[in-house]
Parts: structure tokens; C-alpha cells; sequence
């Protein structure tokens, strides 16, 4: 147990008894060994949390890679999931055979909303200014009838809906991150325990560590609703202690009725669940092509790449939640590739797939 006393995620990850514990192929003294880690090692928890989450995303763990190989890209992965900024290209994987398994085992929602204009929509020129400082917070607002991209200083992405506002610090304070949205959204959160989000709509709070929701505030509507893709939210009214709040599963949607200040949660399945929050991003030895059709489809972005140059390049990998950033830096992983994005375009920089 020397061997972890900094308790860093690669550690783990390269440790072949623990990968298999991971993927549930451990023998039962190696399962003991893990369970025994965690009561005497307590302090190893983030970071056993993070090595796993980074193995559980492999659609086919049983692909062999060599312990070399697994240093290295853990390496790699844990540097390229810190915060990204707008513009970046990333390293390239070097290697036919580092293509071919990362290729082979992938690394891991939801397309565009149709428009729909209510009556509870104001145009957002209407609205009030959500800005709490306005020397240190930003305010994004969309007064198109598309969505649109925007992306948090953490590297959080959300997709903001026609004539809606979202407002967040430049730099998110130490312990906490906050924003405010007036209008409807969908949110990507980085996973970061220690550092709760908050999105604040309307009279109500949206307590999350990491996780995908929608968020249906509008100023003129009577109700504030919150849908759950993933993970588990904690939603709470303004007015009282987070002690109160209610907690939102996978496939239930908390409603806030403004006129009688009253907070429910209804389970599935979910009148007004839409294809966008069903999006898994799952893919099982995709071509690219339908991957970034994907992609663009659901982020309101759009992807340029030689075709002809990645048309024998596939993927599988299970993307989940991860913010749109946190996806392309992994998919580039698993093709030999790199990325730059600006002002709502990608461009991929690759050597084909062979």
C-alpha cells in the first residue's frame, strides 16, 4: 500500500488487480483487498472515484493493453480532462498499435431542441440583466430562435434555448459555482465534489456536483421544472435551507408551482421528456462521420474534417454526461487526432485511421 500514499488516479489505473476489481473480474481475495483499501484508506476515495470513472467508460473493457501503454494514456487522459480553455488542440496518439486499442475500446445529452415559442416567453431583450457583478460575471443572451453553445469557465458546457439568458462569474469561486439562467437550458456539469453548482432560476435553486439536467424558467411562466438525464440534483426554493431541498433522479422532473410556492417530484415516464434528454452517446464501432453528425446535431455545432481521410475511422466509447469539450477531447483520443474549436465551429486535425 506504499505505493499510494499520494493516492493519484494514474496509480490505480494502472494496477491490473484493481482494473479487474473495477470491471467486477477480481477474485475474491483481490475484491476483499479493494473493500479492506477503502475503510483503511479513506482519503484515496477521489481519486479511486476518478480512476474508475476513466475505466467504466471503455465500452469493451476486455481489450488487453500493456501496462506501458495504460501509463501513458492515463497520463494524457487525467491532463486533458482539467479545464479547457475555448481554443485548444490536444496531443496526438502516437503509434498504429495505440490507435488500434484505443480505437477498439473507445473512451467516454442530446441534440437540439425544435424551437418552441410560448406564450410564457418574453423576448429576452425584455428581460432584466442577470448580472450579480458586473465586473466579474459575464452574461450570455440569446435572442435567436436557435440554440446556442456556451461554455463555463470550468469547462461545463450548456445549450442554451431561443430567447433565454444565462449569467456566471469569469473564474468560479473556490468552493462553489454559480450561475444564473432565465429561459430554458441544458447543462453538462464537470464532475467536481468539492466544488458544488448552483444554477439559480427563478425562485428556485439547483444544487448539482456533476451531472446533465434541463432547466425550464422562464420569467412569465407559472412553473419552474427541472428534468434529470443523469446523476442525482438536489432542487430547493430560494427562500429556504438547502436542508429542505427534494432530490431529482434519472427520468424525474421537479416542478415548482410559482403562485402557491409548491415544490413536487414526478417520476417517469415523463409526458414532456424529449428526444434531446434520451440522447445516451453511446456508440458501439461507429464511423466518425455518424459520430460527428451526432455531435452537431445535439450541440448546435459544426464539425469540419477531411471525410475521405477518417472514412475508416470508428468509434466506441460511452460518453454519458461529459461536457461537449470533455467528449471531443476523448473521441480525438481514440482516433489519432486533435481538435480546435472557436466561435462554434470544430475543426479535427487527423492522419486517417487505418
Amino acid at each position: 500500500m506504499d505505493s499510494y500514499n499520494h493516492f493519484k488516479a494514474e496509480d490505480f489505473l494502472e494496477n491490473p488487480s484493481f482494473r479487474a476489481w473495477v470491471y467486477g473480474k477480481s477474485s475474491p481475495a483481490e475484491t476483499d483487498y479493494w473493500n479492506q483499501f477503502l475503510r483503511e484508506y479513506p482519503q484515496a476515495e477521489e481519486a479511486i472515484l476518478e480512476a474508475k470513472e476513466l475505466l467504466l467508460t471503455l465500452v469493451e473493457p476486455e481489450v488487453i493493453l500493456s501496462e506501458e501503454y495504460i501509463r501513458e494514456r492515463s497520463r494524457r487522459i487525467l491532463e486533458h480532462t482539467k479545464p479547457l480553455p475555448i481554443k485548444r488542440s490536444f496531443w496526438r496518439w502516437g503509434g498504429s498499435m495505440a490507435a488500434v486499442l484505443v480505437l477498439a475500446a473507445g473512451l467516454g445529452g442530446w441534440l437540439i431542441w425544435k424551437n418552441q415559442a410560448t406564450l410564457h416567453q418574453l423576448p429576452v431583450s425584455q428581460s432584466k440583466s442577470l448580472i450579480k457583478d458586473s465586473k466579474h460575471w459575464d452574461e450570455v443572451i440569446n435572442e435567436s430562435q436557435q440554440s446556442r453553445l456556451v461554455l463555463l469557465p470550468d469547462g461545463s458546457s450548456v445549450v442554451l434555448q431561443a430567447q433565454s439568458q444565462i449569467a456566471f462569474p469569469r473564474k468560479f469561486e473556490a468552493d462553489k459555482r454559480e450561475v444564473v439562467l432565465m429561459g430554458e437550458a441544458f447543462f453538462e456539469i464537470r464532475k467536481n465534489p468539492k466544488q458544488p453548482f448552483f444554477v439559480e432560476a427563478n425562485e428556485v435553486i439547483t444544487r448539482v456536483t456533476g451531472t446533465s439536467f434541463t432547466i425550464r424558467a422562464f420569467e412569465a411562466a407559472d412553473q419552474v421544472k427541472v428534468t434529470v438525464k443523469t446523476g442525482t440534483v438536489a432542487v430547493f426554493k430560494k427562500a429556504q435551507q438547502e436542508v429542505s431541498a427534494q432530490l431529482v433522479r434519472p427520468n424525474q422532473q421537479a416542478t415548482f408551482e410559482r403562485q402557491n410556492q409548491k415544490l413536487s417530484v414526478s417520476g417517469s415516464p415523463l409526458p414532456e421528456l424529449t428526444v434531446l434528454e434520451k440522447e445516451p452517446f453511446t456508440f458501439v464501432r461507429t464511423p466518425i462521420s455518424k459520430v460527428f453528425q451526432v455531435l452537431e446535431k445535439n450541440y448546435g455545432v459544426k464539425i469540419k474534417y477531411d471525410s475521405e481521410l477518417m472514412r475508416h475511422c470508428t468509434l466506441s466509447a460511452e460518453l454519458g454526461d461529459k461536457p461537449v469539450l470533455e467528449k471531443l477531447t476523448l473521441i480525438c483520443a481514440g482516433i489519432e487526432s486533435t481538435y480546435e474549436y472557436q466561435n462554434g465551429e470544430v475543426t479535427i486535425h487527423s492522419k486517417g485511421c487505418h
